[in-house]
């Protein structure tokens, strides 16, 4: 007899919370650098306390594995909750008991503790209980792009027979013209500084998700102008600025006024896009930090890649030097993007590889993005030049918008194959391989510079 999803779950619920179905526990340990911020007596600070992982837990169980799409990730969704809140509960007890509830916010997916203003009693009564965990500071991420709205070029209008060059560099308007693909039926996404609503490029293809995670504003807006550049890029329907202008698109503002972005803020973006019906196909992320290593956001990607969601970031903008890949995009599992100009030359502050750590080649990709013409936040039919790998990692969103519009069966390592197997691989200088440790048949390609070079949609289309 067929076992219905609610049937499955509950099943799942009593396999999760045996016995045999939980680690064993370790000892926890506190950030060094977190106990001299709060020296004896003085001082509050953020914290983040770092539970073991529970999507393993949840992944590796056959009854979830031949699940896919939102069927997947909401009994997902349910068992991870359950598995959080059990490994957060003796936790929650001290935090209630310092009557600190109110300054805690729990996620599921990565299964952290956010605690604001905390003391160090309150440290040292969490650093007693048994278990594995970590307390830390949380990771704080900024908006990668280094040019500001009032240091670059301003246009209030702009041709609607344009094609900007970035979207004409990867030739995605030959497959608009040659295969009649512009992103129709695919929803893409943006974790940034919120985007326009009202712009002309983007009124129209406004999907209906929105959440506001440093605000809380009930509607689409941008007091940056960062997201609503790079969503822009991605699904602009205007003046040939976006890469799939039928795609639809869907926001969540984690990254504030100022270009930060707090771990609480990215992470409650991070599992809202998950919770989303219908998911979201592909979400470009134009955000890091400046050093790498970081792996705070991994159980959120794999969650991601777990339901099909592609995830695309920014590798950062802290070059030429090697080891400046940023996190997450240094991170495995993803699709990090550094950025070239109109002559395929890289941009000098494109971060390069190899990852610090795990010494993987980094970026895998590279894409238009130095003085890249998109949307404005200062106005409907206004238009702004940016520069950085914030505007290269949204040309190989909306590339992939295009893909999956052509055959939405392709998964990430089919997408991911294409792209790198059919990139135009520009002259290299000896800059550009100054971060190489790779040996084999081509020493050359893929290097720590442009990764496995720049994309081409008609190449991949063609192939």
């Amino acid at each position: 007899m067929r076992m219905s999803v609610k049937g499955l779950f509950v099943v799942l619920l009593s396999l999760v919370s045996s016995p045999n179905f939980i680690s064993e526990s370790e000892a926890g340990t506190v950030s060094s650098s977190l106990i001299g911020t709060l020296s004896e007596g003085q001082g509050k600070a953020n914290v983040i306390v770092q539970l073991p992982s529970v999507l393993d837990k949840v992944l590796s169980h056959r009854a979830v594995n031949p699940l896919r799409g939102a069927a997947k990730a909401s009994i997902m969704e349910d068992l991870m909750k359950q598995l959080s809140t059990e490994s957060q509960a003796p936790f929650m007890s001290v935090i209630n008991q310092f009557g600190a509830a109110g300054k805690a916010t729990s996620f599921f997916v990565a299964n952290v503790i956010s605690i604001k203003d905390v003391d160090l009693a309150l440290i040292n009564a969490l650093s007693t209980l048994p278990g594995d965990f970590t307390i830390r500071e949380p990771f704080i991420a900024e908006g990668v792009d280094p040019v500001l709205p009032d240091s670059a070029r301003n246009y209030s209008s702009i041709s609607s027979s344009s094609v900007q060059w970035g979207v004409s560099k990867i030739e995605a308007n030959v497959i608009w013209e040659t295969h009649g693909l512009t992103g129709d039926g695919i929803i893409v996404a943006n974790i940034d500084t919120g985007v326009y609503k009202d712009h002309e490029s983007l009124r129209d293809n406004y999907g209906g998700g929105w959440l506001d995670a440093v605000n809380g504003e009930p509607e689409p807006y941008d007091d940056h102008g960062h997201g609503t550049h790079t969503m822009g890029t991605i699904c602009g329907t205007t003046g040939g600025i976006g890469v799939a202008p039928r795609a639809s698109w869907i926001a969540c503002k984690a990254i504030s006024r100022g270009n930060i972005g707090t771990e609480d803020d990215l992470l409650t973006c991070g599992e809202w896009l998950f919770q989303q019906r219908p998911l979201p196909h592909v979400i470009n992320n134009s955000w890091g930090g400046s050093l790498g290593g970081d792996t705070f956001y991994n159980d959120v990607i794999s969650a991601w890649r777990s339901v099909g969601i592609i995830p695309v970031f920014a590798i950062g903008n802290s070059g030429p030097h090697c080891n400046t890949a940023g996190s997450p995009g240094d991170q495995p599992g993803l699709i990090s993007v550094g950025s070239t100009n109109l002559m395929d030359k890289l941009y000098i502050s494109s971060s390069r590889g190899p990852a610090l750590y795990s010494h993987m080649i980094k970026p895998e990709l590279s894409a238009p993005g130095v003085d890249v013409l998109s949307a404005s936040s200062s106005g409907p039919e206004a238009y702004i030049e940016f520069t950085g790998t914030s505007m290269a990692a949204p040309h190989v969103t909306g590339a992939i918008a295009l893909m999956l519009e052509a055959d939405p069966s392709l998964e990430f390592e089919d997408i991911l194959s294409k792209l790198e197997d059919n990139a135009d691989r520009p002259e290299l200088s000896a800059s550009d391989l100054q971060c190489n440790e790779m040996s084999g048949n081509d020493p050359l390609w893929p290097n720590n510079a442009y990764g496995y070079g720049r994309i081409n949609l008609r190449k991949v289309f063609e192939a």
